[in-house]
């Protein structure tokens, strides 16, 4: 398994990119530190040889390396490419630069390994065997370049490194494969917890709403009706409760049977709910009794809705019922500074009996504009 570009772009690849280019810089210093280090050697046990050696093992290597990481440096800061293929092969070079510069010197050929090991960091399996082919390219034309390479016991040697490029390009790929099974266990975690997510929010969901309507049932509107309650309680927000109850239902199951009687109010709850708006809170109180909890209108918004509702419903078709029409009686009222919830409620409810006796298919309210309240009150 390899990750995909966008799962690479999920993991930084940007950054990770800035990163290997500041590493190839870090490489770079230490070099500069190590051949500073040998010149003081060789200035001691070999002064004569100093000058010369200073250009060829530093200077010079120094500064190819420098230029090829600038231009590299400007050519990703201008976002021209984001390719790691391109940050190997100038890993590559930047080796082949030092040993190069240090073909004399037994074991030089090892700097190669570095762009390997560096390919690791972006999590492709291709990444490592491109920068594994790489490397041993250059080793070959690093060999073919400079005889002084492996002159003492040039097959051996050069087996040797052959198979000190092939060993660390396995363990490369052992590195690769245990971070592709750590991968794809994070993955199946994720996943596990994503469809726990949605499972428990599925019945999160569920467990709010009653079934037959589709609505919120009795529990949520009680949590949201004391939520409310306690907002209002406690600032100036306010709010508005109906209460809703079909005329005559018994009659119509009595008549026409308990399924019927579910369709009315399945029928009678997809009107609610197209009425109401988001902040709104819908629910199936009990039997075939409704609530309303409006929570971002005015009284006079709440009491329009109300009415539509109404209208709504008397207007609706049953053909099981031969065209006989089924109308609803509603109390609404506004919060007013009650200091119980039951309070509020019990006001709701009456006015629903209210409109049941004096007619029913009908809202009847207790609310009074604030000015005509003082008035009435004086």
């Amino acid at each position: 398994m390899t990750l995909t570009k966008e799962e690479a772009t999920g993991l930084k690849h940007r950054e990770w990119i800035d990163k290997t280019i500041k590493y190839y810089w870090y490489l770079i210093i230490v070099a500069v530190a190590a051949e500073i280090f040998a010149m003081m050697v060789t200035l001691i046990v070999e002064p004569q040889a100093f000058w010369s050696d200073i250009r060829q093992v530093l200077v010079y290597p120094t500064v190819a390396q420098v230029t090829v990481l600038i231009v590299i440096s400007w050519v990703y800061k201008k976002q021209y490419t984001e390719n790691e293929y391109l940050l190997m092969v100038v890993g590559t070079i930047l080796a082949f630069i030092l040993v190069a510069s240090n073909n004399g010197l037994a074991g030089a050929p090892l700097i190669l390994l570095l762009p390997m090991m560096i390919s690791i960091l972006f999590f492709n399996r291709n990444v490592v065997i491109f920068s594994y082919v790489t490397n041993v390219l250059a080793y070959l034309l690093a060999v073919a370049i400079f005889p002084d390479l492996g002159e003492y016991l040039r097959i051996y040697e050069f087996i040797a490194y052959v198979y000190i490029f092939s060993a660390g390009f396995i363990i490369l790929l052992a590195v690769q494969e245990r971070t592709d099974e750590v991968i794809e266990i994070l993955r199946q975690k994720i996943d596990q917890e994503q469809e726990l997510m949605v499972r428990n929010t599925i019945m999160e969901r569920l467990s709010k709403l009653d079934a037959p309507t589709g609505l919120y049932n009795h529990k949520t509107f009680q949590e949201y009706f004391s939520f409310l309650f306690d907002q209002s309680r406690g600032g100036d927000y306010h709010f508005q409760l109906a209460m809703l109850d079909i005329d005559d239902f018994k009659q119509v199951n009595d008549t026409y049977g308990h399924a019927v009687g579910d369709k009315i109010l399945e029928r009678i709850a997809r009107v609610i709910d197209t009425h109401v708006d988001a902040n709104d809170i819908a629910s199936r109180y009990g039997g075939e009794e409704f609530a309303i909890l409006f929570t971002g209108s005015s009284f006079d918004d709440a009491k329009a809705v109300m009415e539509n509702i109404r209208e709504s419903t008397k207007a609706l078709q049953h053909t099981e019922m031969g065209g006989v029409n089924v109308t609803i009686s509603c109390g609404l009222v506004a919060y007013e500074g009650e200091r119980e919830a039951t309070e509020l409620f019990d006001r709701a409810d009456r006015l629903l009996y209210q409109a049941k006796e004096n007619g029913k298919n009908r809202v009847e309210t207790d609310y009074l504009p604030h000015e005509q309240k003082k008035h009435s009150e004086g």
